[in-house]
């Protein structure tokens, strides 16, 4: 749990971008997981977050953070 407690330093939105992407990834059973397999997620994300119409941006921002 020490290793996600960085995340209580982002704003409550980015919190949940960060946890999403966070769950997502844990349900690809691989260890090392490409890009396009969390990708297949954007479906799901954009139901979660309408509002944003730059999903993949957005993974690939938040990964960047993980």
């Amino acid at each position: 749990m020490q290793k996600i407690n960085f995340i209580s330093n982002y704003k409550l939105d980015a919190r949940g971008w960060i946890l999403d992407i966070l769950n997502y990834s844990n349900q690809i059973p691989d260890k090392n997981f490409t890009l396009n397999q969390i990708c297949e997620f954007i479906g799901k994300l954009s139901i979660k977050h309408p509002e944003n119409h730059h999903i993949k941006d957005k993974i690939r921002q938040q990964l960047q953070i993980l």
